[in-house]
């Protein structure tokens, strides 16, 4: 039997999920129907499309919850772990991309040095996400067949046999420990270590930026000659709100993957529930910050209290007519 606590997170993680996967689901849907009617895509709506599908991935690998309540103790079941990580790391790397692009298009220099910088990031961006990609692809894979491995030592589908394997020489050993141990270390240090630094330096920006806005607003406001003023301040909120759930969940995940708790500590549930919690809620951001996805999810509104105003204005002259 299962306590009240867990039934009640169980609970509020389901609704969660239902959450992340409307949210990210409608993001994703507005810009595939933008792609279909040949609209232009901008940079920041591939960006968010990126965040809104490793938002799903995440939450899809994390639900495999069922493996271990029916115990299906397979190799699938065994490798989830890694793949949920990849989808993890994943959307640390192109959340922290799409913080470090807003920061460059809020933040206004007369530094050539960086408005250089500016440049090469914006021309380099698609670059850089499949560069991301493939060191992502290739951590997973690298752990998915260590695992493997260590689950099904004798197995007939693996091209070697690791507990077989014999040093006679100081560069095969080398070697080994390189592949095995130093690697996978700093793969896994560069893919949390990177969002975080890109996070924390659009932080330290975007404060910049927002102490200058909020100075120009004093001296524009009252002139009104900044038709913009408005825009910077909702997408520097924005950038503000997204930084601090990456941030959250950054840490959260890190204890969660380092196992930091024991199994039943409630600081486990805890961080767990805030991992629950970074995908709904960095899509509902977004649609808020966005002003594409904000004027789709204004029309889909209208449409929808529509739909309900006119059933009800139609039950209401059935009954008249009944009556009459």
């Amino acid at each position: 039997m299962y306590s009240p606590i867990e039934i009640v997170l169980a609970v509020v993680e389901t609704a969660m999920d239902l959450l992340g996967f409307i949210s990210n689901g409608f993001v994703v849907m507005v810009n595939l129907w933008d792609w279909k009617c040949k609209t232009r895509l901008w940079t920041s709506d591939y960006l968010i499309c990126s965040v809104a599908l490793s938002n799903l991935s995440c939450q899809l690998w994390s639900g495999f919850w069922f493996c271990k309540v029916f115990g299906h103790y397979n190799t699938f079941c065994q490798i989830t772990p890694a793949l949920k990580e990849m989808f993890t790391k994943s959307s640390f790397e192109v959340g922290g991309h799409l913080c470090f692009f807003y920061c460059t298009r809020i933040v206004m220099s007369k530094n050539c040095l960086f408005r250089f910088c500016k440049r090469i990031f914006q021309q380099s961006l698609r670059k850089v996400l499949f560069c991301q990609l493939i060191t992502t692809l290739f951590s997973a894979l690298f752990n998915i067949v260590m695992l493997t491995a260590e689950l099904t030592p004798t197995s007939d589908h693996l091209p070697f046999n690791i507990s077989s394997i014999s040093f006679d020489n100081d560069t095969f050993e080398y070697l080994y420990n390189f592949l095995i141990v130093i690697l996978p270390v700093l793969l896994l240090s560069f893919s949390y270590m990177y969002p975080l630094l890109l996070s924390l330096v659009s932080a330290a920006c975007i404060l910049a930026a927002l102490v200058k806005h909020k100075k120009r607003m004093r001296d524009t406001t009252e002139k009104k000659k900044d038709p913009f003023i408005d825009a910077y301040r909702r997408a520097g909120v924005t950038s503000l709100t997204l930084l601090i759930l990456i941030l959250n969940n950054l840490v959260a995940s890190v204890i969660i993957l380092l196992s930091m708790f024991p199994e039943e500590d409630p600081h486990l549930m805890l961080c767990e529930l805030v991992s629950k919690l970074y995908a709904p809620t960095f899509g509902i951001v977004l649609i808020g910050g966005n002003s594409k996805l904000r004027s789709a999810a204004t029309r889909i509104k209208k449409k929808v209290f529509g739909m309900f105003r006119l059933h009800g204005l139609k039950k209401e002259n059935i009954s008249v007519h009944i009556i009459s």
